[in-house]
């Protein structure tokens, strides 16, 4: 819409970000930094913690696959304005709910789904509606009856309970694949913006079914070694640590070093 390169407006001095890999995207897209600071997410920190301070317990495998919400991550209105790239998105998480529901079936697998939004909050009745409007009266009571409504920490908590998290732009990919845990990055939109950003065995982009089916049972099958060496690179480039109390540490420091 705007042919100018807005990027060229951007300034910061001290990025803290999740790892090495929005450092690289900043040089790419001519985003100047003055100083970049590798602290992981905070949101996972969060959840690390709390889950080491009320002593819960993740039960690996508890479900074979998690299914995260994209709903609303395409981000589909622009002064209503339709942009074709932000439509195919919304076609694609459609179409790769429907194949992972397929998969699940056929393979007779314990699904877990859990809703982006909770409970009550803004968006929520919104993607709801948006579940009962875009699937059949079979896929949606599927969807019904093996999902789970979100509390803050409940997609995190199912995501690390299954065997493999399935999404297309989720944040919670990236979170998991940092903490060593399979994942796999479905975009079926064939818009290459909406690419996850490692290659390997953990993204398939433009697929259809049956080789949407081929690598997701070759990812339930590999050990966790095998999987990770199977990806471009190291599992913390996307996400620098999964350690909370480093997280918590370096944020503090650079907040009191520009306080002070």
């Amino acid at each position: 819409l705007i042919k100018k390169n807005l990027n060229l407006d951007f300034y910061m001095p001290h990025y803290l970000c999740f790892g090495e890999f929005e450092k690289d995207d900043c040089i790419k897209h001519q985003i100047y930094v003055g100083e970049f600071t590798f602290v992981g997410s905070l949101r996972l920190a969060n959840f690390l913690n709390d889950l080491k301070l009320n002593k819960v317990k993740i039960k690996k495998n508890k479900y074979d696959i998690c299914l995260i919400s994209d709903h609303g991550a395409w981000l589909n209105d622009f002064g209503k304005i339709k942009i074709n790239d932000v439509t195919q998105a919304e076609v694609g998480v459609i179409k790769l709910i429907k194949y992972t529901i397929q998969f699940c079936i056929k393979k007779n697998l314990k699904l877990i789904l859990v809703f982006k939004r909770k409970v009550g909050k803004p968006g929520y009745k919104e993607e709801q509606m948006w579940f009962k409007e875009n699937f059949s009266e079979k896929e949606y009571n599927y969807i019904l009856n093996n999902s789970q409504n979100n509390d803050g920490s409940s997609s995190y908590k199912c995501s690390f309970e299954s065997k493999v998290s399935i999404a297309n732009m989720s944040t919670l990919l990236r979170e998991n694949i940092a903490c060593g845990n399979k994942i796999l990055s479905c975009n079926l939109s064939n818009s290459g913006i909406y690419n996850f950003p490692l290659k390997g065995i953990c993204s398939l982009n433009n697929s259809n079914y049956e080789q949407f089916e081929s690598r997701l049972s070759n990812i339930l099958k590999l050990s966790s070694n095998d999987y990770f060496s199977k990806i471009e690179k190291d599992k913390n480039y996307l996400i620098h640590t999964d350690n909370p109390e480093y997280c918590f540490k370096i944020i503090r420091k650079t907040i009191n070093k520009y306080l002070l």
